[in-house]
């Protein structure tokens, strides 16, 4: 691909997962520089320069990107600065890779759904309810059912409710979520069998499928929504997907007029097949690109910052490695946590040292809290842990290993970490 040497790159936002795209920029040369209106966002500390300016504040946004000389914005992983950078990029007449109602139609759940029903594409149920529950409405329910904003990500304001009772008064604590005005009442779908992640790279409009993966749910109270513990790959609904769906999804994608970016797909599975719910038109928390990369050599993260200094997705040569179908099997690893105040951190330096990590993302550290608010939500991700390896005896290996050897101690000495991966919860995707 081009050569990005000394162009410079705006990042909208710097969480921990934006230091993926400070560190890959300056691996491709390219000049960092972060702002929010945080003074010690993790991307900040590790960029080449940073700013105290809101990503929120559009005017100042553009006036600090020409001041800078910036020649790319980028955001990372969060839906709503992509709307914000959009329109940097607009006024500055610099590549962003969707339009305003391409996000709009990919960001809100009920207008994706939607748009998988007109093209085929089959969804999980849901039940019509406006906003003055009516009983006519209300008796047509079937439960348990789960309630979400239609605008919202992250399983924020997501409740599951068994009966009238609670969906009575569940419907204003989702409502107070989204930005919209929107509640989608949604079949609650059985969560003990493994979902499907779907990741898809767009080139020129060109639609790629580029990962399958098989998702594993931890499953906290059950007033919250499951979140996810970990997705393999490649899928053992590959085969079936590519048969039955993924054309369907290509047709779609290309009847909005994407372009160029990528996206993924997050579904339910069972004896009728696939089960769509929302999708994300960036890229996704589990940072599928950092095991994509290490199997094929395509990195999605690489491709949206070349994308943004130059307006191309990608060469002829990575576009032609995109592919579901790997040569080794992987794991993205959800390393969840309880609330509570981290005292201790064990065991990191040492999982670094197994071969088949090939990457360790870690959201908190010794001093940090998480406060109870934060329970059912993928606050509580403690970190994120890749494994790449050649056969699935090995990855299962690594990934035990990995667990037995991580603590993270509250001041009594009690570990936080939720859940326990084992063996037979991995051959539940053999089934």
């Amino acid at each position: 691909m081009r050569n990005l040497e000394g162009k410079r790159l705006l990042i909208s936002g710097g969480p921990a997962l934006a230091c993926d795209i400070v560190e890959k920029a300056k691996e491709m040369g390219v000049y960092t520089i972060v702002t929010d209106w945080y003074a010690d966002s993790p991307a900040k500390r590790i960029a080449d320069e940073n700013h105290m300016v809101s990503t929120a504040d559009i005017d100042a946004m553009v006036v600090l990107a020409k001041n800078r000389n910036v020649n790319g914005v980028i955001t990372s992983f969060i839906d709503s600065n992509l709307h914000n950078v959009r329109q940097i990029c607009e006024r500055l007449d610099l590549p962003f890779y969707a339009t305003k109602d391409q996000l709009d139609l990919t960001m809100n759940k009920a207008c994706f759904k939607e748009l998988c029903r007109k093209h085929g594409v089959p969804v999980v149920d849901e039940f019509p309810l406006e906003h003055d529950l009516k009983q006519e409405h209300l008796d047509g329910i079937s439960y348990p059912v789960l309630l979400k904003p239609a605008d919202n990500s992250g399983s924020r304001g997501i409740v599951v409710c068994e009966n009238e009772e609670e969906l009575l008064s569940g419907y204003d604590q989702a409502l107070s979520f989204s930005q919209c005005g929107t509640v989608i009442v949604e079949k609650f779908m059985d969560t003990s069998a493994p979902g499907v992640n779907i990741d898809y790279v767009v080139c020129d409009g060109r639609i790629h499928l580029s990962a399958v993966g098989d998702l594993l749910l931890y499953h906290g109270s059950r007033e919250k929504a499951p979140l996810s513990e970990a997705v393999f790959y490649p899928s053992v609904r590959l085969e079936e997907y590519v048969n039955t769906v993924d054309n369907a999804v290509r047709m779609m994608f290309g009847s909005i007029g994407l372009r160029n970016g990528v996206l993924y797909i997050q579904s339910f599975y069972d004896e009728e097949g696939f089960h769509f719910y929302e999708m994300g038109y960036r890229l996704g928390g589990g940072q599928s690109y950092r095991m994509i990369s290490r199997i094929n050599g395509t990195n999605h993260l690489e491709m949206l910052i070349h994308h943004s200094l130059t307006g191309t997705m990608c060469d002829y040569e990575t576009e032609q490695n995109i592919s579901p179908y790997f040569d080794a099997v992987a794991c993205g690893l959800f390393v969840l946590m309880r609330p509570g105040r981290i005292e201790t951190i064990r065991g990191l330096d040492d999982i670094w040292r197994i071969p088949e990590v090939v990457n360790i993302m870690q959201s908190y550290h010794e001093g940090d809290c998480l406060s109870d608010c934060a329970e059912g939500t993928t606050q509580q991700v403690f970190a994120r842990l890749h494994f790449v390896a050649k056969h699935k005896a090995d990855l299962l290996d690594a990934i035990q290993r990995a667990q037995s050897l991580l603590r993270v101690e509250d001041d009594n000495g009690e570990n936080l970490i939720l859940g326990d991966f084992v063996s037979d919860m991995a051959n539940r995707i053999d089934s």
